[in-house]
């Protein structure tokens, strides 16, 4: 009886431990809330010699309350988009941003970026599925801004012509949950 007693005891031990503080790994699809709204994909055309041009969207989400405000570790942004141009060439850059607040989503430095330069008639990976870990008070708000921005410089000559459709936007999300 005392061995069953000690046994129990012991288990005890080990569920009150498991349930103390411990971390949440959290999936975000962001590119599910910029697709609702039919912002996951940008269609331009572009005279030729336009030295620069922006188009964004944005986007507000929400992480789910119980991981909010201070309970966040870290968060590794993973993005990719495929660029398709029909005709005539320049630079792309894809930036994504995040932000508290839509009035300061397009400032300072963008989370995930990359630049493409394309001519003529071509389809190509702009930016490749690519992880960054990030540590930013950003994310400690239950609600958080997505912004993403194609930015075009055109050659001279014939218009630029394409698409650039982002093909995956996720949120990796390592919250501290501090049990019960």
């Amino acid at each position: 009886m005392k061995k069953a007693a000690a046994l129990g005891t012991l288990w005890l031990g080990v569920a009150l431990a498991a349930c103390g503080p411990s971390r949440i790994v959290l999936t975000v699809d962001v590119l599910s809330f910029l697709r609702a709204d039919s912002l996951d994909a940008f269609s331009f055309g572009v005279r030729g010699g336009v030295p620069q041009t922006d188009l964004t969207v944005s986007r507000p989400f929400s992480i789910p309350s119980r991981f909010g405000p201070g309970n966040v570790d870290s968060v590794a942004v993973t993005a990719g988009a495929i660029l398709e141009s029909t005709q005539g060439g320049g630079t792309v850059a894809l930036d994504v941003f995040f932000a508290k607040d839509e009035a300061t989503l397009f400032t300072g430095q963008p989370y995930v970026s990359a630049q493409a330069t394309v001519s003529g008639v071509q389809t190509d990976t702009l930016l490749p599925k690519t992880t960054r870990s990030v540590n930013d008070t950003v994310f400690n708000t239950p609600n958080v801004w997505v912004g993403v921005r194609a930015r075009l410089a055109t050659d001279p000559g014939a218009d630029f012509v394409g698409r650039l459709a982002l093909t995956v936007l996720q949120l990796r999300v390592v919250v501290h949950d501090q049990g019960f």
